[in-house]
């Protein structure tokens, strides 16, 4: 095989091995810290991206 085949190839590995860790972590903790889509009266808006947070694990708060 040419070298030039084998480079993309590894190329192409590593890529899809960065992209698994990546869509791994987004699925584990969100893109802000909280998970998504669990139905519990405990929740409030995050101002930042505007989805729903359980009050118990804000790392801040915010006057209206």
């Amino acid at each position: 095989m040419d070298t030039g085949i084998l480079k993309s190839i590894l190329g192409f590995l590593i890529i899809g091995v960065l992209f698994y860790f990546v869509m791994r972590k987004v699925r584990m903790g969100g893109c802000c810290g909280h998970s998504h889509g669990e139905s519990n009266n405990d929740k409030t808006k995050d101002p930042v991206c505007g989805m729903t947070a359980e009050e118990k694990n804000a790392v801040g708060t915010s006057d209206k």
